[in-house]
């Protein structure tokens, strides 16, 4: 058994490893933030992981990926969202895209009064044992950002395509 003060260190270093990094929040920022979306399991890279271009078509390694968007801004981000729709074909059978309604999934920065996050991510995990076997699946992904501004300044992505192949 550990003694409780190593214990007590280890969980106050997990902790303070998760927080975002903050920065001096500026009220009056009038640039967006930059999104970039990266995505893992990438059948272009040894590694598996590349930073994706708008409008670009990038085809996942089986049994698929994950989709990140992360949103940059010196002076502060308020909120980054990740967005996608699918596209199934079975058999010859061609469904969606649907449209994307709400978004995939949204994260809220922790904006005080005098600072808040330089940075925030999103993500979303693509996985085939998850969908239906033998079928193919495209995905339009995208990103929304607000900076931290009292009157944000919101940016969208462009789409770029993330294709799984049975």
């Amino acid at each position: 058994m550990r003694p409780p003060r190593f214990t007590a260190v280890v969980a106050i270093l997990m902790l303070t490893a998760c927080l975002p990094d903050t920065t001096t929040r500026d009220k009056n920022d009038t640039a967006p933030p930059q999104i970039t979306l990266t995505v893992t399991a990438s059948t272009n890279t040894a590694d598996g992981t590349e930073v994706v271009a708008p409008g670009s078509t990038v085809k996942l390694k089986p049994p698929g990926g994950s989709a990140l968007i992360k949103a940059d801004n010196a002076k502060g981000v308020a909120w980054v969202e990740i967005w996608m729709t699918q596209e199934k074909t079975c058999n010859g059978v061609h469904e969606g895209p649907g449209l994307a309604g709400a978004p995939t999934k949204h994260v809220d920065g922790n904006v005080t009064d005098t600072s808040a996050p330089s940075s925030l991510t999103a993500g979303v995990d693509i996985n085939l044992l998850q969908l239906t076997h033998g079928c193919s699946y495209k995905f339009e992904v995208w990103g929304k950002a607000a900076n931290a501004a009292t009157t944000p300044v919101i940016v969208q992505s462009a789409f770029a395509d993330l294709t799984l192949l049975p």
